[in-house]
């Protein structure tokens, strides 16, 4: 379970960071105003970005489906509950604009985030040598009992 929440929440600072002002003004400046684009397509840097922005959504849809399954094998009520409070969000059910997202906790949290995939990233690596370690074992008792 500890990979599969890396691997989300991996995905999750991935969409975060591609969210920012920097990386909207390189979109502008570069994908969408590359000549291939513009023939292939067309200029409309409106409709580009609309495409971005709907593809940024699905992948946040997305996270939110893994979101919402890991939260149902939590015994926390609202955890298990996130799909519907997601979808509440998405039908403007509920209204985003009212909910207090104060900045410096989001940092605090992303810097968690980020600490808690690189100590599982160092956990995978470990694992997977441990792995290794553990079969060139078997194979040096297995040429012992042959010789």
């Amino acid at each position: 379970m500890a990979f599969e929440t890396t691997k989300a929440m991996s995905r999750l600072l991935a969409l975060f960071r591609s969210l920012s002002d920097d990386e909207f003004s390189k979109l502008r400046s570069g994908p969408v105003k590359s000549p291939s684009v513009v023939f292939l397509n067309f200029d409309d840097e409106s409709y580009l970005l609309g495409l971005a922005c709907k593809e940024k959504l699905k992948d946040l849809n997305q996270a939110a489906i893994v979101v919402s399954q890991l939260g149902k094998k939590c015994s926390d009520e609202e955890l298990n509950r996130f799909d519907i409070a997601y979808h509440n969000m998405k039908q403007r059910v509920i209204d985003v604009n009212k909910i207090d997202y104060n900045s410096r906790h989001v940092g605090k949290t992303i810097e968690k985030m980020q600490k808690f995939t690189n100590a599982t990233v160092v956990l995978f690596a470990a694992l997977t040598g441990l792995n290794e370690l553990e079969a060139v074992k078997k194979k040096m008792h297995k040429w012992k009992r042959n010789d």
